[in-house]
């Protein structure tokens, strides 16, 4: 399993001050993070999307479905 992680950046130009939309993509495999070290605040991370000012976004990343097994494993 990996995690997939986007960075969306504007910036404007300045001679025509156009607007440059970039997307980098970082893509990780779940077992990587655990081998790292960063297993338990990964896991705390995914129990974080149920909380803050958009709880709903939990369930819009479809963590109800692979969040408990993921965080089995990050925390074995």
């Amino acid at each position: 399993m990996f995690l997939r992680a986007e960075r969306q950046v504007l910036h404007r130009l300045p001679q025509s001050g156009a607007i440059v939309f970039c997307v980098r993509q970082y893509i990780y495999a779940i077992r990587n993070i655990k081998e790292e070290g960063s297993g338990e605040a990964f896991a705390e991370a995914i129990d974080g999307l149920k909380l803050g000012n958009a709880p709903d976004i939990y369930y819009y990343k479809r963590a109800a479905e692979w969040g408990d097994a993921v965080k089995r494993y990050l925390r074995s």
